[in-house]
C-alpha cells in the first residue's frame, strides 16, 4: 500500500499519545526532547526527510549514574550534571 506523506505524518503522531516524551525501558527514565520533521514532496513522494531532536536530553534518559563535566564555551567554566 502507497500512503501519502500526510498519511505518513498523521499516521506517525497518532502512534504515541505524546511525540515529546522519551522513555528508557531499561534505565527507567522519562525525558521531554522537543523534535521537528523537515521533509520535501515531489509528485506526490517523499524525496527528502529529516528528523531532528534534542539528542543530548534523549541520550540522558540513558544515564544510570555518577555525573558528567562539560566544558562546551571556550570563556566559560565547566558544568558538572
Amino acid at each position: 500500500m502507497i500512503q501519502t506523506p500526510t498519511e505518513v505524518v498523521r499516521q506517525f503522531l497518532a502512534s504515541t499519545t505524546n511525540p515529546t516524551i522519551v522513555k528508557s525501558l531499561v534505565a527507567e527514565k522519562t525525558v521531554e526532547s522537543p523534535f521537528s520533521i523537515l521533509s520535501r514532496v515531489h509528485d506526490g513522494k517523499i524525496v527528502y526527510f529529516q528528523f531532528m531532536e534534542d539528542t543530548f536530553a534523549t541520550a540522558a534518559s540513558f544515564k544510570s549514574g555518577g555525573s558528567s563535566i562539560f566544558h562546551s564555551d571556550p570563556n566559560g567554566k565547566e558544568i558538572e550534571i
